[in-house]
Formats: structure tokens, sequence, C-alpha cells
């Protein structure tokens, strides 16, 4: 998901009206939107007229109302980028008119060089980047179209159940988030109409929203190129192409699922507390009144967890949330695009939550300042909320637990001015300042970024790899060197085979179900210990000749991991020295992310106080770890990989441990 605008920071963090002295009547909120309209309030008016006509419309004319007097704010993003996006769709669409290829991440790999040059033609467009909003240029056809569709929808059975105010909030939009304006209804209505007879006598809104959700993860692929391209995708792009980010998923399932009735809401974790980005689902909202979150073209609902530490989640609706200076804004012609006017804070539907509250001293904020939390997102500290100020505290409402919160204030120039030490909310509720000592200890420091759960898994898949030596080219008289235990660290290994006998071919066999995985193996003698042997590259008859480059490559960041689990099951690779040798050891290091310590790095480390603090390089011990013998105890640190990489991540230390946030 895209960073958030320095607008967001300063405006949109908390749900609040001020500007007007009360809420808005749908009558403001209408007049507001034909004078924002401009010329095009005649397509606006259109759409009253329309259903005024008849007393058996008056429900569709309050609908209508709802809509346009929502509409201020609402925008498409019309930037350079659209145009390379459309242009990488057609590639993929028409390629796969033709293919007999499985359509999935792999086969999307074909693509990624059509991408990487249409980015750069479309840095060539005009305008850069810019934006329509919907009052000034929506149809009375593309509405009148959306609402009666919709009350199609509404007469579904696992549908007809929503009071008025549901179907305006969770069925009735005529859009997603900031897609193209197009219409949709008709054509996912058609397509997904199976559902009616799918369902049999079921009236259950999560049954149906499941059962749509199965097929979209049948036909849709998450497409991380698309990260890039900051908006939505349109109906038609998703239809066409079939493939996007997390956000596109979650917008596929919006417009399959709300053109058959099912009430569903778009949820977002603008930024992760533990990581960088953020990330979108949904939510569907079951007949009891609760909504259950779920993955679009993924997980169902039930099935889906976020996985990751949530500082905030935020539920984007099509109606106004946050009135502030909304007349004031179009009055003076200040209105901006800005889609957190739109968001209502459900943290705490989705996780554990807790306050935090943080005494200042008087004069400590200057007058009529906000005070903001923020999470590390690997190089900065981000905004996710914006707290309440009262009685010389500062309080955050609602926060998610398990992470560590920076309070900030912004001068009027968008710079962040810390107001307190980094502050530690854990999965008890305990708080915690993270401050600085005078006291210092010493630490030793094996990674700068944690391994997540998945790559947890990368370890073990080297586990009972057998290293071999023969004289013979079949391996017929071959000996072990050495097996591999496992857990295997995601670290160089370099082991003594214990050994005497020389051999000419040396192998290393795969362990069964494995993927093949690894990043490289060597072999030493004595005579050369630290520089591995060369020799002539050879192996079973299964393994591709990329794999068994990339195992001797030399560069640890490129790996062997086959498509199916056993696809290298007995079989091998190795080298073939030309002349009998003794080995001594024998390397190797498992696939991994490139974030332990190595000692051909540079490395600087940092604590926080007010700002980042260099503690310099270290020293490498006896097992390549990183050594400081003085650095103030109770503080918040970040190691920095001064020659490659970008993953980098918050941690303390504690108990002779570093432990991340």
């Amino acid at each position: 998901m895209k960073r958030l605008s320095i607008l967001f920071i300063l405006t949109s963090l908390t749900i609040a009206t001020h500007g007007q002295d009360k809420p808005l009547s749908n009558k403001q909120k209408f007049d507001i939107a034909l004078k924002f309209a401009g010329d095009n309030a005649v397509e606006l008016n259109k759409v009253i007229e329309y259903y005024s006509k008849s007393k058996k419309d008056s429900l569709k004319l309050k609908a209508a109302y709802f809509l346009i007097g929502n509409m201020t704010g609402h925008f498409s993003y019309t930037g350079n980028k659209s145009k390379a996006v459309d242009a990488y769709i057609n590639n993929i669409a028409e390629t796969k008119k033709t293919t007999t290829e499985k359509f999935n991440s792999s086969y999307l790999r074909k693509f990624d060089r059509v991408w990487d040059s249409l980015k750069v033609d479309s840095k060539n467009y005009k305008p850069l980047t810019n934006n329509a909003f919907d009052a000034k240029v929506i149809t009375a056809e593309l509405l009148i179209e959306n609402i009666d569709y919709a009350f199609k929808a509404w007469e579904l059975p696992w549908s007809k159940h929503l009071k008025f105010d549901e179907f305006c909030l969770y069925v009735l939009p005529y859009r997603f988030y900031n897609e193209p304006l197009e219409s949709w209804r008709p054509i996912f209505m058609k397509k997904f109409s199976w559902l009616k007879d799918s369902m049999g006598k079921s009236d259950d809104p999560i049954k149906a929203c499941e059962m749509v959700n199965k097929e979209l993860k049948k036909i849709f692929v998450y497409n991380a190129n698309l990260h890039e391209y900051p908006a939505a995708l349109g109906p038609n792009n998703l239809l066409k192409g079939m493939m996007g980010k997390c956000l596109d998923q979650a917008g596929i399932a919006n417009f399959a699922m709300r053109a058959m009735g099912i009430p569903v809401v778009l949820e977002q974790i603008t930024h992760w507390a533990n990581r960088s980005m953020g990330h979108d689902f949904g939510s569907v909202l079951g007949k009891d009144g609760k909504f259950i979150a779920f993955s679009g073209a993924e997980y169902n609902p039930y099935k889906f967890k976020i996985s990751d530490i949530a500082p905030k989640i935020y539920r984007n609706l099509y109606s106004i949330q946050d009135e502030a200076y909304l007349a004031d804004d179009v009055n003076s012609g200040a209105l901006t695009p800005n889609l957190e006017r739109f968001i209502l804070d459900v943290t705490n539907q989705h996780i554990k939550v807790s306050d935090i509250k943080i005494s200042l001293d008087p004069g400590q904020i200057p007058a009529n300042a906000d005070v903001y939390l923020c999470v590390f997102d690997n190089r900065n500290w981000q905004p996710v909320y914006k707290g309440i100020l009262k009685n010389n505290e500062a309080i955050f409402k609602d926060m998610g637990l398990g992470a560590v919160y920076l309070p900030v204030i912004f001068n009027e120039n968008g710079v962040q001015r810390p107001i307190s030490a980094p502050i530690r909310l854990d999965n008890k509720k305990n708080i915690q300042i993270l401050q600085a000592s005078k006291e210092t200890e010493a630490v030793i420091l094996t990674r700068k970024y944690p391994l997540s759960s998945a790559k947890m898994g990368w370890i073990y898949l080297m586990a009972n790899g057998v290293f071999e030596g023969a004289n013979s080219s079949d391996f017929s008289d071959a000996e072990k060197l050495y097996s591999i235990p496992e857990p295997v660290n995601p670290k160089v290994k370099q082991i003594k085979t214990n050994n005497s006998h020389t051999f000419r071919y040396l192998r290393y066999l795969f362990p069964e179900y494995g993927y093949g995985s690894l990043a490289e193996i060597s072999f030493y003698n004595k005579i050369q210990d630290s520089k591995p042997l060369m020799g002539k590259l050879i192996s079973s008859a299964e393994v591709q000749p990329s794999d068994l480059k990339i195992a001797f490559d030399g560069n640890l960041n490129n790996y062997i991991y086959t498509q199916n689990l056993g696809d290298y099951n007995n079989e091998w690779i190795g080298l073939d020295l030309g002349k009998s040798i003794e080995i001594t050891d024998v390397g190797y290091i498992p696939r991994n992310d490139g974030n332990a310590i190595r000692a051909n790095m540079n490395y600087e480390l940092f604590y926080w106080n007010d700002k980042w603090i260099s503690l310099g390089p270290g020293l490498f011990n006896v097992d390549e770890e990183l050594e400081y013998k003085e650095v103030p105890k109770g503080a918040l640190f970040l190691l920095r990989n001064l020659t490659e990489g970008k993953e980098e991540r918050i941690f303390t230390y504690e108990n002779n441990n570093q432990v991340w946030w």
C-alpha cells in the first residue's frame, strides 16, 4: 500500500468535526456537492429529476441524494502511470488468449521487462499526477445505472434484510476507492449470476461472500509490480487482467460482491507497526450486524488473520466521516483529493487495543499544535493517529498492542519533533518508555532485520542434505563428508569434514521434499582453506543448469527453490576437480534474506535519543557476530548495513538477545 501524504498527516488521522458548529445536514451536503460540481451540476440534477417523476422511486431518490450529498471529495487518479498500467494489462490479457500456460505469479514474472519499460515511458506523459473529482465529471447515466442495479441486488435473499442506511453504505456506492469511473454493475452481476442458484435456500451474506471469494481465488493473481501504481485498478482492468496488489484484491471482491448485494467494506492498515508498508482487506456484514474480515481472492471470512502488528485499522466508507472545513474548502477552492475524509477508526473491532496517555509539561507543546503517534517503517517514523490534548495529557485511543510508538508534533513545514522517548506497548498492555540510559552494556548482534514466519521455514529445507566425495564419476565409491543437521542457521557455515581421504568428484545430495532450497555450497582443502575450490560443474540429469550455476556463483542473494516440494528428490549437484584432493571443509548457506551479520559487510549501529545517534561500526567476533562493548541500556536501536540491502528494523536488547519491534 502506498505511503501517506503530508496532507494525511496534518488533517486526517482522527475523525472529528470542527470548522462548523454542528454536523452538516443531508441537504447542506447536497448543496455543497452541487456547488463543487460547477458546470457538471446539471448532470447531478438530472438524476434527481429522473427519480422525482414517480412516487414508486421515492427510495431511489433518497439513495440519489445520499450518493450526491457524499460525493464531494471523491476522485479518480488520472496521473501518468494510468496509461502505463492500461498498456501493461492489455499486453498480458492479449497474451493470455493464446497461451496454454497456467496463469499465476510465475507466469506474470515474464512481463517484468514490459512493466519496467512502460514505467520509463510513463515519465514522458503529462501531467505526472492529476486527479478528477467525481462531482465535476460523473454522468447522470452512470449514476442512474448504478442505483437501478444496486436496487436489483438489494432484492436478493442475502441482501433484502439490510436496512436502508446499511444498503447505502455497503451495497449502493458506485465506486470503491480512487479507481476510474466506469460502468461495472451490469457486467459483474452477469458474471456472478451463478450465485443465485449456488446459494440454494441460504440467505446468509457471509456464505455468499465465501462463495464469490472462492471463485475469485481461482482466477485472480497477486501482482507485486502494481504496488508501484499509486491508485486502485478500475473494474474493467480488474476483469481484463485478473491481477493486482492487495488493494486490487479488495477491489475486485468489492465489485463482485456489491454487484450481487453482498454488504462489504474496505479496511486499511495504513502502516504496519513491525515492518514497512501496510495492508488492504475487506469485511462482510453478517445478519447479526457484526463485520467479519476476509482477504479478497485469498482468505475467506473466519480464515483471514492479521499476521503482522497493526497500530490502527481504518474503514474506508463512501459517506463523509470528517466534515471538518468541507464547506469552507469548497467555498475557497481549497478542497484537495483526500480519501482520509471518508475513514472510520475500527481498530477495536479487529484486534486487542489499549489507550496510551502521555503527561506533558506546561508549555511543552505550542498552542494549537496537534500531537501524533508514529510507527517506524524501516526508514522513517510514520504517523498513524492524531491524539487528543486534554489537561496536559496527550491521549491516544485504541492503539494496537505489541508495538513501539513515537509521539511527535509537526512544525509549519511538516518537520517532526519528538515530544517523548519511544513508547513500547506490549501484548499485556504494559507501557514502557524506551529512554537511553547513561549506564552501558556490551551487546552481540546477529541480524539487522528479523526472520519472518515464512522465512523461518527456509532454515529447515537443507536439513539432512549430504556432502560426498568420490573417485568414480558415478559416485559408486562415494564417502560421506558431512550431513547437515537441523535447524540450519541462515548464515554461511564452514564445517570440518574429518575425512583425510582424497577425492576428485564432489557432490551435495539434496534432502527429500525440500524444494532443492539453498543459496550456496562450497568445498575447501588445507592449502587454500579460505577460498572455495573450483572445478567443472556437474549434476544429476534432472537439475536445471541455471540452478547448478546458482549453487556455486558466490552470490548469497541468489538461491535455488524449485516449483514443487519434491522436484529434486534423489538429485545432486557438484564439482569435478580434475584430480584427487583432500577435502578439509565444506560450506553451505540456506536460502536467506541477506540480513544476517556477514564479516564482509560494513555496519553502523544507532540508538534513539530524540534522533538516531551513531555508535559506529563495531567489531566482528570469531563467529562473525557484531560486538559493541558499550551501548546505552534501555534504548531503542537500529543497525544499518552500509554495503547493501534495504531491510532494517528497530530493536531493543534484552537478556542478551535482540528483540524486534
